[in-house]
């Protein structure tokens, strides 16, 4: 059997419950079902149903930080939305959460916008013999540029771009050519070769990649 009450001195039952309602959309406006929508640092959640709807209740009065979060969103590191809210006793308050265009997603991630010829690549690197995120890799992404006019001599040039995955064995490499052979490896003393890409032009790519045993 389970079950009980605590009393202590000024304690006071919650009398008067919030509920906090709202929908979830993409950045169109049409909703996002299966989102999941919780109060951070609190065990409250819910589900978008396929409307894009959610309902919370029974919720104390409070300063809240609601965060919307599906697969996709967090494949990239991030979420659909966050939003702060204030819930009095009582009270009934209605949230809209929208995902951010790629734009604005490109912003996010990358803190400007790509340019012509440029792609977001965005590596979920994981460990090979039992598929858990490897964090604290250093990722290499390699291309060569060409350059000369016509009756110059033409040049070549080496570009390596370096990252950490995070502690989700993520890392994003922005402002990347598109169309160009990129060579991703991984390693310090030894590197790995983990395969070539090419993305195309504002591209937001996502791949899972998976280190050799040895790593």
């Amino acid at each position: 059997e389970e079950g009980g009450t605590v009393t202590a001195q000024g304690l006071r039952s919650l009398e008067k419950p919030a509920t906090l309602a709202g929908t979830v959309s993409d950045s169109s406006g049409r909703p996002l079902a299966g989102v999941k929508v919780r109060l951070a640092g609190t065990p409250y959640s819910s589900t978008t149903a396929p409307d894009g709807s959610f309902r919370m209740d029974s919720l104390a009065a409070g300063s809240y930080t609601v965060v919307a979060e599906d697969s996709a969103h967090a494949a990239l590191g991030t979420d659909v939305d966050r939003e702060v809210v204030e819930l009095g006793e009582g009270q009934v308050v209605r949230l809209r959460l929208q995902a951010p265009s790629t734009s604005a997603l490109i912003q996010r991630l990358c803190g400007r916008q790509l340019e012509r010829g440029q792609a977001l690549f965005r590596i979920w690197l994981a460990h090979g013999h039992d598929g858990n995120p490897a964090a604290g890799k250093l990722l290499r992404l390699r291309w060569t540029t060409h350059s000369g006019g016509p009756g110059e001599v033409l040049t070549a040039r080496s570009i390596t771009l370096e990252a950490l995955t995070d502690s989700s064995g993520g890392a994003t490499f922005c402002g990347v050519p598109a169309s160009v052979r990129l060579e991703l490896s991984s390693g310090e003393e030894r590197e790995h070769a983990l395969g070539d890409f090419r993305l195309v032009e504002g591209e937001i790519a996502v791949r899972r990649i998976f280190l050799p045993d040895e790593e």
